[in-house]
């Protein structure tokens, strides 16, 4: 197989735009349809509109807590300052879970287009691209939106760009820069650290597990320090390990989706790896260790959906490409694994299709355009009126995420103290559509009859599709 520099960029593009028609456009048409819940989307939104360089720790009333309390996001504080140049947060954030796993390509294809000693390199460049683009990990988190472990692909596979060519520089800055995405990453570096001092490579084990030394002590034990509390985040983790693995085991019975979405992740691998044991080529072990701490983070505590997966696919990938002079991938097997690809996600694209063809017909969400029109009109009351503390429905919170002081019905709230009086409530009617998660329909219908008894309520709307008032109230769960 021949493939030219044009034609690759040529497959890279057609890749990246079908990305975007079966799976970003009805990620964001859902988006429209007040489809996604407070959590992620309307906390990270919050964040993205409230975080700056001179406010990095803003009060987040999406989760009732500060931003540093829970995650230590420094890029997502960096790049929030350009969310004004968006329609709104939340399109910013699906925009970018579609751009870093594209981008992530790129650092894989700069590496080798130019190489003669990797064998099957354009079958190998081919299947990179897919799998990169479309790995069952990718999928799922962008359907989930949005998240630093999605954008993370990026700086990961910059990371093994600068490891593969050996650039001492490439890969400290690329560190630095992928340790800015989420607090875990350090845990995976600093084992590629220590196996290579433990080989006497002195200055990249030292350096790099400075670096990620410092980044650990910094978020484990500073920030909870000047922070005076933060999120409990896996202390639990050392003890299940070491004194109740089996519990670990345990904990899979009956949790099949898990189970089966972990084999989702290797399955495009089996044909690869056919050849490559038949031809006696081995994955790249000197890189093997950066994934111990992304399996571990996502074993123990059973977390394979969503988006979890897609930083640990792109950890697996540095691992597996084989990159090997004498390895031959005949086109059968190249085929087979972009079956297996395209196949794995076959219900999530036939999801985006429907959405596309037939918006409002779904079943949780569907973009009817009265009941659109309806809760865009009380969005944008509450939008005009920025004063006052809102109780908001989970699933209108991430169209909201430019007010300040919108609360979740519901919200298993970190610190209650911090909730209501509120002035005004917003929720689409009960036994319509939406997202109730952790609520039901009778608890909406119960929260409803108190609104409308309460004596200081001034009811804005109150149609077939959402009720808006205005008053002090103080029931939310």
């Amino acid at each position: 197989m021949n493939l030219t520099k044009k034609q690759w960029w040529s497959l890279y593009g057609a890749t990246a735009f079908l990305l975007f028609i079966l799976v970003t456009l009805p990620v964001l048409l859902k988006f429209a349809a007040y489809c996604f819940h407070n959590y992620d989307m309307g906390i990270y939104a919050q964040i993205l509109h409230k975080t700056s360089l001179i406010h990095p720790n803003p009060f987040l009333s999406s989760m009732s807590l500060d931003k540093l309390t829970d995650h230590f996001h420094i890029f997502l504080g960096i790049i929030a300052s350009i969310s004004n140049f968006f329609p709104s947060p939340g399109s910013m954030g699906i925009f970018l879970d579609y751009l870093f796993p594209v981008l992530s390509v790129l650092p894989f294809y700069y590496l080798i287009k130019d190489r003669e000693d990797i064998g099957s390199k354009n079958q190998i460049l081919i299947f990179a691209t897919a799998y990169l683009i479309f790995n069952r990990g990718v999928i799922s988190a962008i359907h989930y939106p949005f998240h630093q472990d999605l954008w993370a692909t990026f700086p990961i596979l910059l990371f093994g760009h600068f490891y593969f060519k050996k650039n001492f520089w490439g890969m400290i800055i690329s560190a630095l820069f992928l340790i800015t995405f989420k607090e875990v990453f350090p845990f995976a570096l600093i084992m590629v650290a220590a196996w290579h001092f433990l080989r006497k490579d002195y200055k990249l084990g030292l350096s790099l597990g400075a670096i990620c030394g410092f980044w650990i002590v910094l978020v484990w034990v500073i920030r909870p320090y000047l922070l005076g509390t933060t999120l409990p985040k896996g202390e639990g983790f050392i003890r299940l390990l070491f004194f109740e693995p089996w519990s670990l085991v345990v904990q899979y019975k009956g949790r099949g989706d898990q189970v089966r979405r972990f084999f989702e992740f290797l399955l495009p691998w089996i044909p690869i790896y056919y050849y490559a044991i038949k031809q006696k080529v081995q994955p790249n072990w000197n890189l093997a260790p950066i994934i111990i701490a992304p399996f571990l983070l996502n074993f123990i505590p059973v977390m394979w959906r969503h988006h979890y997966g897609a930083p640990f696919c792109a950890f697996l990938f540095l691992i597996l490409i084989p990159l090997k002079p004498n390895f031959h991938l005949p086109k059968k097997g190249l085929v087979v694994s972009l079956l297996i690809i395209f196949g794995l996600n076959g219900g999530l694209f036939s999801k985006g299709i429907k959405r596309l063809i037939s918006p409002t017909t779904t079943k949780l969400c569907p973009a009817i355009p009265a009941r659109i029109t309806a809760l865009d009109k009380a969005s944008a009351y509450l939008r005009d009126n920025p004063k006052g503390k809102a109780l908001v429905m989970a699933h209108i919170m991430p169209n909201l995420a430019t007010r300040d002081h919108i609360y979740q019905v519901g919200l298993p709230a970190i610190s209650e103290k911090k909730m209501g009086p509120f002035q005004y409530v917003l929720i689409e009617k009960p036994r319509k559509f939406g997202d109730r998660y952790p609520m039901h329909d009778r608890d909406f219908e119960r929260l409803l009859a108190t609104w409308k008894n309460n004596p200081s309520a001034q009811i804005i709307i109150d149609d077939e599709w959402v009720f808006l008032a205005k008053g002090t109230f103080h029931a939310f769960k």
